[in-house]
């Protein structure tokens, strides 16, 4: 089963989130939900930027860390653009 980085962008608030799922479609349509009690809720709609694949949970689990802690939206938008980050 493949693990994946996503990256969703609201437009709402001009803010990006960083996460990692084994199905970024679902977990962009529970960030949307009405149902959603996270601070993503008051971003929606969230839009998915890219999903990047990953062999392994823990390779996603670190990918996600490293991209939140540089805490640079320059940088999230160039692993936008390329669609990899490693």
């Amino acid at each position: 089963m493949n693990h994946y980085l996503y990256i969703i962008y609201s437009t709402k608030i001009n803010k990006y989130y960083i996460g990692y799922s084994t199905d970024p479609q679902r977990r962009l349509k529970e960030h949307n939900s009405i149902q959603n009690k996270n601070w993503t809720q008051r971003g929606s709609p969230w839009e998915l930027k890219v999903s990047i694949s990953y062999n392994t949970e823990s390779t996603a689990k670190k990918a996600e860390k490293r991209l939140k802690n540089l805490k640079s939206r320059k940088v999230i938008e160039q692993v936008i653009e390329r669609g990899e980050f490693y």
